[in-house]
């Protein structure tokens, strides 16, 4: 949590009041309310100063504490953020795991298609040999049984 600032900004001395001017000798006339326009308050008592000084402590503080919430919500948001950082981060470990395991399979996969494919040619080649051989056999006995006929008859 932020500390306030301790050395404050120094209060503002109060400025001093001019004197008010002496009213003029020629009485009341045309320039009267003209003099009652110009004519300044005198200096305001010290309970006044006072009251003045306090009220201006108050803003003060309400300012400084103003800023302090806005800090603290400030923080509050960073943890926030922080806090979704890390599950993202979580996340993305676990999804390159993830990524790496299907890489694996995709590797794996290859190979074994790769091995089949080399299976059925193979198999292929036997199949064609087998079958020549095979026709030869049955032909060959079909006339070992014509002739056999033909010798028994």
């Amino acid at each position: 949590k932020p500390k306030a600032n301790p050395n404050p900004k120094p209060k503002p001395k109060p400025k001093p009041k001019p004197k008010p001017k002496p009213k003029p000798a020629g009485g009341e006339g045309a320039d009267a309310p003209a003099a009652e326009k110009t004519e300044l308050v005198p200096l305001s008592s010290a309970g006044q100063l006072k009251a003045m000084l306090q009220e201006s402590s108050m803003d003060l503080e309400r300012e400084l504490n103003s800023e302090l919430d806005d800090a603290h919500q400030v923080e509050s948001k960073m943890n926030e953020v922080h806090e979704l950082i890390g599950f993202l981060s979580e996340r993305l470990a676990e999804q390159q795991e993830d990524v790496l395991r299907i890489e694996d399979a995709a590797e794996a996969a290859n190979a074994n298609v790769r091995i089949g494919n080399h299976e059925l040619l193979r198999t292929k080649e036997l199949a064609g040999s087998g079958s020549r051989v095979l026709t030869f056999l049955v032909l060959l006995l079909s006339f070992l049984l014509l002739f056999l006929d033909y010798w028994y008859r």
